[in-house]
């Protein structure tokens, strides 16, 4: 008899066909071997597993630049016999442009890893052609984030900042495969945290620089291990908001210098030149000179409590001082009023003494008339009825004898005029014309008096 029938293999293992004939005397048996191979490609299935920390798997995957995914693949036929992966092509698609990239080879060499490098979303796909012309395939979406800085930058809206202005900082930190991205980092200047800086916290990276102090801010900025630099110079502000005024001396003499030393600062303490509109004054009529807008001398004047005023604009900054008076000063404070009224003084100390010595002699000629009228025997001289003019010495006048041609004159009445003697024996006479003439004792020739 011959049968015939058709095998049903399930699987691609190794077949042995048996075929046996029995009969009362005898047993015969045949076998054939059959190796079975895998049917049509009927599923392709892929896994991948991030080397993170997190160890992220399944159809979507999210994890930093600075890992990478291990991706495995299965392919069955409709038996679920497996079929090998060789038979995939790979690729590696950039969902927001759609480029597409054949990666095969780049996973087979790197053992089926895939470094994740760029930030974005990726699609990573596997497929191949079944037997019967259809494409199977599967896919995982891969999401790459920026990795840790390496590096990091920052852009200033300035450098060269005047006190009380902001300047805006933006720090881009880059990872280690390029990818920049806004980092938040720590600042510090020599060491301590910088007072004027703040962080806008509705940015990330983002940071506000008060410059305030004048001078050169070298300020360090890190973030793990990446740590960088910049430096900004902040200048002063031209406006004076604040003087300091020191003097060499508070007590001093009339006509005495001290010394005026002059400082600015600005709004933010920042020391500033002095400007040349500096204005500096002094009561009671003391003098001020300028060797520079810093430094000036004052000289005094008046005696007592002064007031020294220095003033640049609105600010304005008073000292008080004390003059000690003293003779000279007390004239050159006077000045020429008290020249003239010592003069004054002196005229009218003469004119007084002048008087004081007629007085005098009037008084002594009173007293000789009243002992000629006892004396009967002598002739009453004519002499001045009040006090003697002019000095009680010798007189102010000509010191020299009359002219020439005057001595006959004054000699011939020598033995009839009238005359008078002082307490200092000076000899008085008048003439007819109301002059005055004296004699000092000792002497022979007149002398006429003059005030």
């Amino acid at each position: 008899d011959t049968t015939t029938f058709t095998p049903y293999y399930a699987s691609t293992e190794p077949y042995m066909l048996v075929a046996t004939y029995t009969d009362a005397n005898t047993s015969l048996s045949v076998a054939l071997n059959i190796t079975v191979d895998n049917g049509v490609l009927n599923s392709v299935t892929i896994e991948g597993v991030a080397n993170d920390a997190d160890r992220s798997t399944g159809a979507v995957i999210e994890l930093t630049s600075d890992y990478a995914i291990d991706f495995s693949s299965q392919l069955f036929d409709a038996d679920n016999n497996p079929i090998s992966s060789d038979r995939l092509t790979w690729h590696e698609v950039h969902l927001a442009t759609g480029d597409t990239t054949d990666i095969t080879t780049s996973l087979l060499l790197d053992n089926m890893r895939w470094e994740a490098s760029t930030v974005g979303e990726w699609r990573i796909e596997a497929w191949a052609v079944s037997e019967n012309g259809f494409n199977i395939s599967d896919s995982i979406t891969v999401t790459v984030l920026h990795g840790e800085a390496v590096t990091v930058s920052a852009a200033l809206s300035q450098t060269s900042p005047t006190a009380g202005d902001d300047v805006d900082i933006q720090v881009t930190g880059t990872d280690a495969d390029g990818n920049e991205f806004p980092q938040d980092v720590e600042w510090t200047e020599d060491g301590a945290p910088v007072p004027t800086l703040s962080i806008v916290t509705t940015s990330e990276g983002t940071y506000i620089y008060a410059a305030e102090v004048a001078g050169v801010h070298t300020l360090q900025y890190t973030v793990g291990g990446a740590v960088s630099t910049t430096t900004i110079e902040v200048f002063a502000q031209s406006t004076v908001a604040r003087l300091e005024v020191n003097l060499s001396t508070t007590t001093l003499e009339q006509l005495e210098s001290l010394g005026v030393f002059i400082r600015a600062f600005d709004a933010f303490d920042n020391e500033i030149p002095v400007p040349g509109s500096v204005q500096v004054e002094m009561t009671g009529r003391g003098t001020s000179v300028m060797s520079s807008s810093e430094n000036w001398t004052i000289t005094t004047l008046d005696d007592g409590p002064q007031t020294i005023t220095v003033s640049v604009g609105a600010e304005r900054v008073n000292l008080e001082i004390v003059v000690e008076g003293n003779l000279a000063g007390f004239f050159e404070a006077g000045g020429t009023l008290y020249y003239v009224g010592a003069g004054l003084l002196g005229v009218v100390g003469a004119v007084l003494l002048g008087l004081l010595v007629m007085f005098m002699r009037n008084g002594r000629d009173d007293d000789w008339d009243d002992e000629d009228d006892d004396d009967e025997d002598e002739p009453r001289p004519k002499g001045p009825t009040g006090p003697a003019p002019g000095p009680t010495g010798p007189a102010p006048g000509p010191s020299g004898p009359p002219p020439a041609e005057e001595a006959p004159v004054a000699e011939e009445p020598e033995e009839e005029i009238e005359t008078s003697v002082d307490e200092d024996g000076t000899e008085w006479w008048e003439d007819e014309d109301g002059n005055w003439w004296y004699r000092m004792a000792g002497e022979e020739e007149w002398q006429e008096y003059s005030e």
